[in-house]
């Protein structure tokens, strides 16, 4: 819909598909290298895309914009093994 509002072509809004699919799967799983083998390979189906630059690009840009964003802290906490008899005893109540 952006694509068609900015009057670009329907061959570069396919191109710019999987870009947007790795910066959103790399911000939000915290995975810029996952992002980009995901996009390229389901989204575009060629590893050997053409696109694979902007790609890599977009990838590490929301990367980096996340980090700076939230910092390197975990966006929540998993309680560690040692709590699981706790967790199962509150849970079993």
């Amino acid at each position: 819909m952006l694509g068609r509002h900015l009057g670009l072509r329907p061959e570069k809004v396919k191109e710019l598909l999987p870009v947007g699919a790795a910066a959103a799967i790399a911000a939000a799983f915290n995975t810029p290298l996952a992002a980009v083998l995901f996009a390229l390979e389901a989204v575009m189906g060629d590893l050997h895309a053409p696109v694979l630059g902007s790609v890599v690009l977009g990838s590490a840009t929301s990367w980096v914009v996340l980090r700076l964003l939230l910092g390197n802290n975990p966006l929540f906490n998993v309680p560690s093994w040692s709590d699981l008899p706790a967790i199962i005893c509150r849970v079993m109540r």
